[in-house]
């Protein structure tokens, strides 16, 4: 084997036994009396660290600030939704990742500026004082530690296609595009390391 280049034995083992999880859990989990919020919240801190690898992975930046912009992204999504302000959830996940996208600019205009472990403390700091902002000042917009409560179950229409996620299995169908991500970004890491070498 070449001390140069890594490559797995079997590439897409990992990503094919996880998917395979996936499409099996809404039929077996029901049957061992799990929750299934138990397994959307497994899904979504799952996305949540495919994020963080990422950012890690292909910056090289090591950021502890990129809850606010989930937080903000996820809180914008439930005000407007909540409020009657749109009423499509689509929509309303767009403009809730375009509200952190912009959040997230401006936090990067003050934090880009460094490096290393200072860049660290400053994600770090942001991410507090995004805490302090949205569970103090702005609790009455975002219901504090409490959330939002009353958010819609997301419902998808497309003409006649109409597809309704009200059994708790609603992230089970957004697995791929995330287990497609972190394989990618896998193999971005091992790219980078074997041209380091």
């Amino acid at each position: 084997m070449n001390s140069d280049r890594w490559t797995p034995r079997y590439p897409l083992l990992v990503e094919g036994v996880t998917a395979l999880g996936l499409i099996v859990a809404p039929f077996v989990l029901p049957h061992l009396d799990f929750a299934p919020g138990t397994v959307n919240q497994i899904l979504v801190w799952g996305l949540f660290g495919i994020g963080f690898d990422i950012l890690f992975g292909y910056t090289g930046l090591l950021s502890f600030g990129q809850s606010a912009f989930f937080g903000t992204g996820g809180f914008i999504t439930a005000y407007l939704l909540t409020n009657d302000l749109m009423s499509g959830v689509v929509a309303a996940l767009v403009v809730g990742t375009i509200g952190a996208a912009l959040a997230g600019v401006l936090v990067g205009v003050i934090a880009l500026r460094r490096t290393g472990i200072y860049f660290a403390m400053i994600t770090v700091a942001i991410a507090e004082m995004f805490y302090f902002v949205e569970f103090s000042p702005l609790s009455a917009y975002t219901g504090g530690e409490n959330g939002i409560p009353g958010v819609p179950t997301p419902e998808f229409k497309l003409g006649h296609f109409s597809w309704h996620a009200s059994n708790g299995w609603s992230l089970m169908s957004f697995s791929r595009p995330a287990i497609s991500s972190e394989s990618s970004s896998r193999c971005a890491s091992c790219a980078r390391r074997s041209a380091r070498s």
